[in-house]
């Protein structure tokens, strides 16, 4: 059975989110489950189509009041839909497992004064073909229809819910690479990418943009100072035990970080990058063991903790990510020399590839946290523990886009042209003043040579004479005189 609709006959006449529908309903024998639909109407306002949004209801729990004043309004919650402006849509009511066809009752109205946006229907095959409801006494099912105004931000009348472009007009809803994101939004048209990355801000997506990516690493702390660098790191205990290894210190010899608990006892330390890791970035180190008995083990905490869960298998009965031992062998072991770690950050996971000393490479990707990370190397030892392990080594490698990376090089070329260019006119400028001054010099000089030779004979004699007796010269001329020292005495003739 069912009843057909009309948006905007009793309510404004605009889209609508749909919410709920109440009916109201009895049953009269064993019903099961109550199937609740929307679909949209044919030309004969009967029912087509598939369901377009649906509810269920625990028909058992139907009130069994029959009568003129007899069932109850019941609201059924409907999966979304939106229901648009002015058109017809029907609600379909079925209980396929019902005792019998009769054990369900919708409650209706015969009046020639009934709903004027619909009418009610009957089946009674199965929704093959429909008949009126005035065909078995009945011109209108009681119903209501909850729901919101539906939203439409870009305002080009598809409703927010529904649209695969919000905040830009595209009423035709084109999306070529079916990523759910319309064309008129998606920054790569013919490429699928849901995701919509763009490493290089340039409005065009990675899945239409070729890009060169590639990591770009530096030495972290190779520990070759003389103690921990702590504006790099923060050493602390209180994972396990609060109290420090015997040792534990940047052994300069050898230009590690050493580790060592010598007797036997619960002992920790914990050494933490003072940096967050993103997705991305990598961070390796080397732990070189030297050897240890006991409960006693290297291993990685993530955001504070040993990872919880892990996408591989883990089979060894030490665990799976520490080297050393614990009522157990993990699966990196406790084999002396160099173990090569290296982390790898993802939004959701972490990856730790570890080369073992054998050469063989075990792999354990962390789940249960989320960028981003915090990474402590944590070192310890139990009751029954000892152990020496060193560190070196630590490099940190972050993504970079080159084109990005080519960009930046670029401008810093141009920085130094500019900054060249600054020069080469400072250069110029005081060239240009040098200039300026020895032809100021030279103008000076001039008016003080007309000075002195406008200067009568006898006055420029004395000048000269002291002037050559001064700097031990025989011989001087200058200001239209020749000087010669004769006997001792200074003779000047005119030239």
């Amino acid at each position: 059975m069912g009843q057909s609709f009309t948006i905007g006959t009793l309510s404004e006449n605009t889209d609508y989110n749909l919410r709920a529908v109440k009916l109201k309903l009895y049953k009269n024998s064993g019903v099961d489950t109550v199937i609740v639909s929307i679909r949209t109407v044919d030309q004969n306002g009967f029912p087509t189509g598939s369901d377009l949004s649906t509810g269920l209801i625990n028909g058992d729990n139907l009130t069994t009041t029959f009568g003129v004043n007899g069932g109850e309004w019941y609201e059924i919650e409907m999966s979304p839909y939106v229901l648009q402006k002015s058109r017809t849509y029907a609600i379909i009511l079925r209980a396929p497992n019902s005792q019998f066809p009769s054990s369900l009752t919708w409650k209706g109205l015969n009046s020639d004064f009934g709903y004027i946006g619909g009418r009610a229907f009957v089946s009674r095959a199965s929704g093959t073909y429909w008949l009126n409801g005035s065909e078995v006494i009945i011109t209108d099912f009681l119903f209501e229809v909850l729901g919101e105004p539906a939203i439409d931000t870009d305002s080009d009348g598809i409703p927010d819910s529904i649209d695969n472009c919000l905040n830009v007009s595209n009423p035709n809803q084109e999306e070529t690479d079916t990523d759910k994101i319309g064309d008129a939004c998606d920054n790569c048209v013919y490429n699928y990418n849901p995701d919509q990355t763009d490493l290089n801000k340039d409005g065009i997506g990675n899945a239409c943009e070729f890009l060169v990516i590639q990591k770009l690493c530096q030495t972290y702390d190779d520990f070759s100072g003389d103690t921990l660098d702590l504006s790099k790191w923060e050493e602390y205990t209180g994972f396990k035990v609060n109290s420090f290894t015997d040792e534990h210190f940047v052994n300069t010899s050898e230009e590690v970080y050493h580790i060592q608990q010598n007797s036997q006892g619960d002992r920790e330390t914990n050494l933490k990058p003072k940096r967050q890791f993103v997705a991305g970035e990598s961070f390796s180190y080397e732990v070189i063991y030297k050897g240890g008995s006991g409960n006693h083990f290297s291993q990685p905490l993530i955001n504070g903790n040993y990872p919880p869960t892990q996408i591989e298998s883990c089979l060894a009965p030490g665990g799976c990510g520490p080297i050393g031992f614990w009522n157990g062998v993990p699966d990196l072991e406790a084999q002396t020399g160099t173990y090569k770690i290296n982390f790898e950050f993802f939004p959701n996971e972490v990856k730790m590839t570890t080369v073992r000393p054998d050469n063989i490479t075990i792999i354990n990707t962390f789940t249960g946290n989320s960028a981003p990370y915090n990474l402590t190397i944590n070192t310890h030892t139990g009751h029954n523990g000892i152990m020496h392990f060193d560190y070196d080594n630590t490099i940190i490698c972050s993504e970079t886009d080159l084109e990005q990376r080519i960009t930046t090089i670029e401008q810093k070329i141009l920085d130094l042209e500019n900054r060249s260019k600054e020069h080469d006119n400072k250069i110029s400028n005081l060239e240009s003043l040098t200039q300026n001054i020895k032809t100021a010099f030279e103008n000076f000089a001039n008016k003080i040579n007309i000075y002195l030779k406008g200067l009568s004979k006898g006055f420029k004699q004395q000048m000269i004479c002291n002037y050559m007796k001064e700097n031990n010269l025989n011989q001087y001329q200058d200001l239209g005189l020749s000087c010669l020292i004769k006997n001792n005495n200074c003779v000047c003739e005119a030239v």
